[in-house]
């Protein structure tokens, strides 16, 4: 079996460093989008009552803003902002569903205005992330209705 050649080795190694450049650089804009979600969510529960009932649905006006206002559904307008016109624009889940197995279909670039809308609703505190029933389950599930079991369960039961 012959040994490959320089020119191989050589995209190989282009494809293992863009790769994992691509890695680092989308886990950065993960871990940034959540800690921003974080951050809204404890400044929204430490605030006074009018601020809590007010801002949420500020936040909620805002989404819809987004997602209504600059988003659009029809054709020519910037390929960023333009939604099938069947979809619902705050339903990720069915685009990953429907997506499924055939990912080079899914609409990433749909990305950048869902996530300016995850985050005018849940860093306003109008919902909570997916990711609190997550802390709760992964402090072993107690303490949420009786005395918490751990520290660990106790700081997610706060949240």
């Amino acid at each position: 079996m012959p040994l490959p050649s320089r020119a191989s080795w050589s995209r190989f190694g282009t494809a293992v460093l863009g790769a994992s450049l691509g890695g680092v650089v989308g886990g950065l804009v993960v871990v940034g989008v959540i800690l921003v979600l974080k951050a809204g969510i404890d400044f929204a529960g430490a605030q006074d009552t009018w601020y809590v009932v007010v801002v949420p649905l500020l936040g909620l006006a805002l989404t819809v803003l987004v997602l209504q206002g600059i988003g659009t559904d029809k054709p020519g307008r910037a390929w960023w902002r333009t939604f099938p016109s069947s979809a619902i624009r705050a339903d990720i889940s069915g685009d990953v569903v429907d997506c499924a197995g055939e990912e080079e279909r899914f609409p990433w670039r749909l990305a950048p205005i869902r996530t300016l809308a995850i985050i005018a609703t849940v860093a306003s505190g109008g919902a909570w992330p997916p990711t609190a029933p997550s802390r709760i389950a992964a402090a072993g599930g107690a303490g949420c209705c009786g005395p918490p079991a751990s520290p660990a369960a106790r700081r997610a039961c706060r949240r």
